[in-house]
């Protein structure tokens, strides 16, 4: 009976260990396009920083869509505005998929441009894009160069802030 006990015990410490270990994971929301404002396309011949864009109509429709790092064919990528968080997501639509600038970091990562972004526009030949920010502490227009897009351009990592161009208003 003794024996019996100690079994059961020995069972119960052993089954109490196994249930502390168990718990619920956590689920960290990827961030995705939301609240998108304004967009601008433009024409990428590929992600090397000497190949400058085309003019939007030398991109063609390719079925089926190429991969991101696939540039048998030229590009068209989107710079979209994010309202909420002050960024100007890159969606590659040959691609069709979301760029991550950061890959380091979990989740879609975007290029910060400050707050409210308000309109995007991109040059005719495709060799950058501006967007304009009414953030009450610094209105004005960033640069974006198409040379310096993809973080393949800038050793594993999108721009930043601070190495956009900008013109203060």
């Amino acid at each position: 009976m003794r024996r019996a006990a100690l079994i059961l015990g020995g069972l119960f410490a052993f089954a109490a260990t196994w249930a502390g270990c168990s718990q619920n994971a956590v689920t960290v929301p990827i961030r995705s396009l939301e609240r998108s404002g304004k967009a601008a396309f433009l024409c990428v011949r590929s992600h090397q920083p000497d190949a400058p864009g085309l003019p939007l109509d030398q991109c063609h429709a390719v079925s089926p869509a190429l991969a991101v790092d696939n540039f048998i064919a030229p590009h068209v990528i989107s710079l979209v505005t994010q309202t909420t968080r002050g960024e100007v997501a890159v969606v590659d639509v040959t691609a069709s998929g979301v760029v991550d600038l950061d890959p380091s970091v979990p989740g879609f990562n975007f290029l910060p441009v400050g707050a409210q972004p308000t309109d995007v526009v991109a040059t005719p030949g495709s060799s950058a894009a501006f967007v304009s920010v009414a953030d009450p502490n610094r209105s004005g227009i960033f640069g974006i160069a198409t040379a310096h897009l993809f973080p393949e351009q800038n050793g594993g990592r999108g721009p930043t802030l601070a190495s956009l161009p900008a013109c203060g208003l």
